[in-house]
């Protein structure tokens, strides 16, 4: 009897191990190189003097998708400062369509672009078409569960490629909140709001419609300078879901090394050179809240960079404004303890055919608020300006303001006259009541200063409303102005 031979399973020869995809991607400036690499779900950048192994900085993200995305806006970021790439491969830029960004920018206001925007983005494979079709129904539907869960799941699937990335020295997680900072319009706060890190966002229809960011005081501590936070607002503005960021409020960054003297022009000059800036529609910077002297701005490429700009407010104690040329501007408010002539000059010339509302705090000259009355007149003398509130603050010149107010052209057109937080006598007191018709047709007067209580008296009668604030007696010895240091 034959026994039919075993049948032996063939032998497996176990497949080849794919070579390792390179996606380490090299750029250079000058002496400098900087590179990225993936690695999982890990950005690692590497960056220094050519022909040294320069430094290593590794960021973790959620998934391999949101790494590969973290690096593309970073490569964006680099790219726009002028690296050029060594090499022609590593990961690729999020997809955009110039013409459709085009046509949100039309009417930044109306769903209609941005839902095209998104199929457009759908059919790329971009979570952020699908958050912007999310979005839409939350407006339509804002209490829909589903819809939120689901926004709830993008966001955090894809934090960095919505939010850009990590910020050190912030235990902020990613949290859903409403916007807490003043000045937010009641329409803006429709939209999703979130916070991360160092920013508040609200959005509207799949794309940041407002922009809060602020480092916080960390200049204590070392290694919180903000050389990091100028970047992180870079890649930020540079990421697709800020591509028609309206609103940007700035709060506490710090960018220079040391406790004093932070210069937060950086911060300018980035939302300068970012996406958005053609687009924007308002702007502020408190920076210096905790020690407005030591903050330096420079202001001066922001009206070019930002030609649809309405509203701008800037806070710190030097500061730079350039030639202003603002078509739109609306309202302007600059909040110094230290205003010089060079900078009151700039205002003073400035050309903003539509502005309506214009604040300023002039300081005190211990602190460099040098300008005079002789630096202020070029503006109370101006014709062509039509402003419906006028704010002469914090001024050590208050009485020969007073003045000069009786026979500015400025003062028949406008609805309220803030004169406050600075140093008035009975002197600049009496020049309004003396010649209260000028001032009656006022629906509102804000004078501070140092007043005997019969002045303090006459003044009630001067316009519709008047709010008299009486910061000592007229023959106080210690006067000073509110806002210096």
């Amino acid at each position: 009897k034959k026994t039919a031979p075993k049948k032996t399973a063939p032998k497996k020869t176990p497949p080849k191990k794919p070579e390792a995809e390179t996606t380490a991607r090299r750029f250079e400036m000058d002496a400098k190189f900087w590179q990225v690499d993936l690695q999982g779900s890990d950005v690692v950048v590497t960056y220094g003097k050519k022909g040294t192994n320069g430094q290593t900085r590794t960021k973790g993200h959620s998934s391999a998708r949101a790494a590969k995305e973290a690096a593309a806006t970073l490569i964006q970021q680099k790219t726009k400062k002028g690296y050029k790439p060594v090499g022609d491969h590593g990961p690729a830029a999020a997809a955009r369509n110039p013409d459709l960004e085009a046509l949100v920018r039309q009417d930044p206001e109306s769903a209609d672009g941005y839902l095209v925007y998104g199929d457009w983005l759908q059919a790329e494979g971009q979570a952020l078409g699908e958050l912007v079709a999310v979005q839409h129904g939350l407006s339509q539907k804002p209490s829909n569960k589903a819809l939120k869960a689901a926004e709830g799941k993008l966001m955090k699937t894809n934090l960095h490629a919505f939010l850009g990335p990590e910020h050190p020295a912030s235990t902020t997680a990613l949290s859903r909140k409403r916007p807490r900072y003043s000045g937010v319009p009641n329409e803006w706060k429709e939209g999703s709001s979130w916070t991360y890190g160092y920013t508040t966002t609200m959005w509207r229809h799949g794309f940041i419609h407002d922009l809060y960011f602020d480092t916080h005081y960390l200049c204590e501590e070392e290694n919180y300078f903000s050389d990091d936070a100028a970047d992180i607002l870079a890649t930020m503005l540079a990421l697709p879901s800020a591509s028609f960021v309206q609103r940007i409020n700035i709060g506490e960054v710090w960018m220079q090394e040391g406790y004093e003297g932070p210069d937060t022009t950086s911060t300018f000059n980035v939302i300068s050179e970012s996406p958005c800036a053609g687009s924007l529609r308002e702007l502020v910077v408190i920076g210096g809240a905790h020690d407005l002297d030591g903050v330096s701005l420079d202001a001066s490429r922001i009206w070019k960079a930002c030609p649809q700009l309405e509203v701008v407010e800037i806070m710190a104690g030097n500061i730079s404004l350039g030639n202003i040329k603002a078509p739109n501007i609306k309202q302007f408010t600059v909040f110094t303890g230290g205003l010089d002539p060079v900078s009151m000059k700039a205002i003073a010339k400035a050309q903003w055919p539509k502005l309506t509302d214009l604040n300023i705090l002039f300081g005190g000259s211990r602190y460099g608020g040098t300008c005079t009355i002789a630096d202020l007149k070029p503006l109370l003398r101006r014709k062509d300006l039509a402003i419906k509130r006028l704010g002469l603050q914090n001024m050590e010149f208050g009485d020969e303001v007073c003045a000069a107010l009786v026979g500015s052209p400025l003062v028949p057109h406008l609805d309220e006259l803030i004169l406050g937080l600075g140093i008035i006598g009975d002197e600049g007191a009496r020049s309004l009541i003396d010649n209260k018709s000028k001032f009656a047709h006022l629906n509102l007067l804000e004078v501070a200063g140092y007043f005997s209580n019969d002045i303090a008296k006459e003044l009630e009668g001067v316009a519709k409303k008047v709010v008299v604030d009486r910061r000592g007696d007229a023959d106080d010895q210690y006067r000073y102005v509110s806002v210096g240091e």
